[in-house]
């Protein structure tokens, strides 16, 4: 007797996913964004951050604490991948703390009036505060509109590699920052962002990120200056739908002597950034099925 063997659809489909990320294991992945015209990203950010400074006997600390939710709308996407999208700030809830002062708070889906610190971020809430245009590696080609660093949410997109990568390769972004020295002259310092494609997982690359200082740095002053800007964590990016799903970064650093022999300054802060839709809800789900 000759027993026939059945398969469903669901089961092909599985051996032909398998198959595909078996040949993309060995001829490497391409990372590319692959968003589609009326496609809205909507992610919720938590930003906060603790400065701790010490000159001779006296010592404050301050720090803030921001959760933000923002939208990324796709208006169009052209033949070559290029993406037009606006970037909208839904709400926020900002509290601020300096010193012996108290903490100063502030949610934007409440009816109160801001307070005088936090009114500029007030004035955009709701409002299409960019439009930008990125290419399918993520590198931004125009963007115009009003800044939103202020409310800690970090890059908008992530570069991709030019070329397919395998896990465990890197690529390099170069990026420039302008610092004072002691004298108060503008120095340019350049710094680069090195990913690693750490593993990919039912559809979704685990890159890591950090900062690396390519200028040498010996003054106490500058070095104070940066350590906002040198950071290091992890990105989730799906690789079928072509979108940043999570993000987490993170800034650790002590600087002595920046103001004087007996000066110290402490900065910690960190960035989590989640794509909340259904979209990543999907992949999310996806995710923890093919662990188990």
């Amino acid at each position: 007797m000759v027993r026939k063997a059945y398969f469903s659809a669901a089961t092909f489909l599985s051996v032909v996913t398998l198959a595909g990320f078996s040949n993309a294991a060995e001829e490497g992945y391409l990372l590319r964004y692959q968003l589609q015209p009326g496609q809205q990203l909507t992610y919720r950010i938590v930003h906060s951050a603790k400065t701790k400074v010490k000159i001779n006997d006296t010592e404050e600390a301050s720090q803030v604490h921001t959760t933000s939710v923002r939208s990324l709308a796709v208006n169009e996407v052209d033949e070559e991948g290029v993406t037009t999208f606006a970037h909208t700030i839904d709400s926020v809830v900002m509290t601020q703390q300096a010193g012996d002062q108290p903490e100063v708070r502030w949610d934007s889906s409440s009816d109160a009036e801001p307070p005088a610190q936090f009114r500029g971020v007030a004035s955009k809430i709701g409002q299409v505060i960019d439009t930008i245009e990125i290419n399918a590696r993520g590198q931004v080609l125009q963007r115009t509109g009003k800044d939103a660093s202020s409310l800690g949410m970090g890059e908008i997109a992530l570069p991709l590699p030019e070329n397919r990568i395998q896990i465990g390769e890197n690529w390099s972004v170069p990026r420039e920052i302008r610092v004072k020295d002691e004298a108060g002259t503008l120095k340019v310092i350049k710094i680069r962002e090195l990913y690693t494609l750490e593993k990919v997982q039912a559809e979704v690359a685990t890159i890591s990120v950090r900062s690396e200082p390519l200028t040498p740095i010996s003054d106490q002053k500058m070095q104070s200056q940066l350590v906002q800007q040198l950071s290091k964590g992890t990105i989730q990016f799906h690789v079928g739908g072509g979108y940043v799903m999570k993000r987490r970064l993170d800034w650790q650093d002590n600087v002595v002597g920046f103001q004087g022999p007996a000066s110290n300054m402490e900065y910690n802060a960190r960035l989590t950034e989640e794509l909340t839709n259904e979209a990543f809800q999907s992949a999310k789900r996806a995710t923890e099925s093919s662990v188990r």
